[in-house]
C-alpha cells in the first residue's frame, strides 16, 4: 500500500470498511466499545448511554470538548467527511432533526443556539476538520460568543439556507472545503475555508468564553459538561 497523501478513499487503496472500523463516531453509533473515544473518556458509561437520540440517518451525541453543558453534535450514521457528501434524502431529516434539537437546547438551557461545522472537501482539503466523519457541533451559546464577527476577519461569509443543500454544492459543484456556521440569531453563513487551521472555529471559541488554551478537545475534553449534558438529555429525553 502506498502511504503518499490522496484525495479519495479509493485512491488509498483500503477498503471503506476498514475506515468505519476504526471510527470513534462509527463506534458510538453502533454502541461498540472498541475505538470509542466517548467510552474511554467516561468507562463507567455504557456504551448504548452516548447516543442521546437517534433518527433514521442521525445520530445526536454529547460532544467530546464539551465548552458548556448542552454541547452535542449531530453525526450521520453513513460514513463520510463531511454534511456536503451526504445524498439529498438527507435534508428533510436533518432539518427537522436540527430545528428539533435547538428548540430543546434553547428550552433546556436558558440560551439560543450555535451550531458550526468544520467541512472536508477531501481528506486533503480538510477546511480545519479533524477527523474523517462528518460532526455539526451545536450548543447553547453564551452571550459573548460572536463567531461570525471573528471568521469575518478572515474569510467571506455569505449567507446560505440550512447546511445540507450549501454544504453539497461546496463539495461536487466548487469543489472546496468550506466553514458552516449558524448564529444564535437564526441566520446561517458558509465561506470557503482551504486553509483554515485544524479546530478553528474552536480555537475562536474558547478564546470569547476567556479560556484561549482549551481549544483543543484532546487536552480538554469537557467530561464534567458531558456528564451534564447526558443527565438532562436522560431526564427529559429530546421528542
Amino acid at each position: 500500500m502506498e502511504t503518499q497523501a490522496s484525495d479519495t478513499i479509493e485512491e488509498f487503496d483500503v477498503d471503506p470498511e476498514d475506515y468505519r472500523e476504526i471510527c470513534s463516531f462509527c463506534a458510538e453509533i453502533h454502541r461498540r466499545p472498541e475505538h470509542n473515544l466517548l467510552a474511554t473518556l467516561l468507562d463507567d458509561v455504557p456504551p448504548a448511554d452516548f447516543v442521546l437520540h437517534e433518527t433514521e440517518r442521525f445520530v445526536v451525541i454529547p460532544g467530546v470538548g464539551a465548552v458548556c453543558p448542552g454541547y452535542v453534535l449531530i453525526v450521520p450514521k453513513a460514513h463520510v467527511l463531511s454534511a456536503g457528501h451526504l445524498d439529498e434524502d438527507h435534508d428533510a431529516e436533518f432539518d427537522d432533526l436540527f430545528t428539533r434539537l435547538e428548540g430543546y437546547l434553547t428550552t433546556q438551557f436558558g440560551r439560543p443556539v450555535t451550531a458550526f461545522e468544520h467541512g472536508a472537501e477531501s481528506f486533503r482539503n480538510r477546511g480545519g476538520s479533524c477527523t474523517d466523519h462528518a460532526h455539526i457541533h451545536v450548543f447553547p451559546a453564551a452571550t459573548e460568543v460572536d463567531l461570525s464577527s471573528e471568521l469575518r476577519k478572515e474569510f467571506a461569509l455569505r449567507p446560505v439556507e440550512g447546511l445540507t443543500a450549501p454544504a453539497r454544492d461546496q463539495v461536487r459543484r466548487r469543489q472546496r472545503a468550506y466553514l458552516w456556521l449558524r448564529t444564535r440569531s437564526g441566520r446561517a453563513w458558509m465561506c470557503d475555508a482551504p486553509h483554515a487551521l485544524s479546530q478553528y472555529v474552536r480555537r475562536i471559541l474558547v478564546a470569547q468564553l476567556g479560556r484561549p488554551d482549551e481549544w483543543d478537545w484532546a487536552v480538554f475534553p469537557g467530561t464534567d459538561h458531558i456528564r451534564v449534558t447526558m443527565e438532562r438529555f436522560r431526564d427529559a429525553p429530546l421528542r
